[in-house]
């Protein structure tokens, strides 16, 4: 029963330092020919968004959207990509401990 509770404090001890470094990864994204740049960390969270002054033109409306859309989805995407990884990589380090 005690091996079982100090697993379960070792995992969540681990859950919570991976989480931490997730904060700490930047993703940086760069569509149309750089006029939209998003920087995303690995918990998802967007932490910045350039947009070029060209594309802040009333008539660029629609095509700013798009890009900054696209921009978006491909800084989660990469984000997603380089972190699972991460994390399966620490939790086949720590099953020797859990017995597994």
């Amino acid at each position: 029963m005690i091996d079982i509770l100090k697993r379960s404090q070792d995992f969540g001890k681990l859950m919570e330092k991976m989480e931490k470094e997730k904060a700490k990864q930047k993703y940086d994204v760069s569509i149309g020919a750089g006029a939209i740049k998003i920087v995303v960390n690995g918990k998802l969270e967007c932490l910045s968004v350039e947009i070029d002054k060209e594309l802040l033109k009333p008539e660029e409306q629609q095509t700013l959207q798009d890009l900054v859309l696209m921009a978006f989805n491909e800084a989660v995407k990469k984000a997603q990509k380089s972190g699972g990884g991460d994390m399966m990589e620490q939790l086949k380090k720590m099953m020797p401990s859990m017995g597994g």
